[in-house]
């Protein structure tokens, strides 16, 4: 178990390569802390807006991440966010050297919610993205299942109104795939490899993926190619391109916060 890990140094290096390098790790994020806590202390959150109310620089995205792996309560507070949703509060657990170990991961949630009470993978993905792109080095599978509800997504400042839900899920994956060079595996839903088998889902299952990614499943094969080393490129959806971060904009009056990104321009990429 874990704590035979730390009996010996040798041991734990071989045993913690074998414990993170060949599971898949689960986060279940339909029930993740809602937008209330979200807003508690979010300049120490990655990618989100400083206590003056500025664009993070890479410096203070950077710092915020290593903040996760201070698991010591009594020196450093986490803030209620990182400390309940699912995928923040196990890198406080696990700590840098283990997370750097992880080769796959599942996200499973909602893109959007509609309630004030959760947050939806609409905006926590931004905010995985910058964690495990420079936590998790060794990160190569995702398997992202997700659903949709009809309620109107969180506040994006750069989406127009009335833009169709699967072109808006398209972006979001291309951003999240853009942002993470090291992987090589996609899963959307019940389809593509995952840990080197082929996954063959039902009709029903590749009606309901349909339903949810759209045109986002091409995603899958974009990964595979360019893991290839093909060269490739991406296609319009994700259209800002290039490494994102995430923001929280301030309150305005009568209103409540929301949650906008600032692209690099972006072109044609090749891996």
């Amino acid at each position: 178990g874990i704590k035979l890990l730390r009996t010996c140094k040798q041991l734990r290096e071989e045993g913690a390569a074998v414990l993170y390098g060949s599971n898949t790790f689960d986060f279940s994020t339909q029930h993740a802390p809602g937008q209330p806590i979200l807003y508690d202390e979010p300049h120490r959150i990655p990618g989100y807006l400083t206590e003056d109310g500025e664009y993070p620089t890479s410096e203070q995205i950077l710092q915020s991440i290593e903040n996760l792996f201070v698991n010591d309560q009594t020196q450093f507070k986490q803030p209620k966010f990182l400390w309940r949703d699912p995928l923040t509060k196990f890198m406080t657990k696990t700590g840098r050297y283990n997370a750097g170990l992880i080769k796959s991961i599942r996200l499973n949630g909602t893109f959007k919610d509609g309630t004030y009470y959760e947050c939806p993978l609409a905006q926590t993905l931004p905010m995985y993205a910058l964690i495990l792109q420079h936590a998790c080095q060794s990160l190569r599978k995702v398997t992202l299942q997700a659903h949709l509800r009809r309620e109107p997504w969180p506040h994006r400042a750069d989406y127009n109104e009335g833009e169709p839900d699967k072109e808006i899920i398209d972006d979001i994956v291309g951003r999240f795939v853009e942002s993470l060079p090291q992987l090589s595996q996609l899963c959307l839903g019940f389809r593509g490899d995952f840990h080197g088998d082929e996954m063959s889902p039902t009709d029903k299952e590749k009606e309901k993926d349909e339903s949810v990614f759209g045109e986002a499943l091409r995603w899958v094969d974009i990964v595979k190619k360019r893991a290839g080393n093909e060269t490739i490129t991406f296609p319009d959806a994700a259209r800002r391109g290039g490494d994102y971060e995430l923001y929280l904009e301030p309150k305005g009056s009568g209103s409540e916060a929301g949650i906008s990104e600032v692209f690099e321009a972006g072109g044609e990429h090749s891996s």
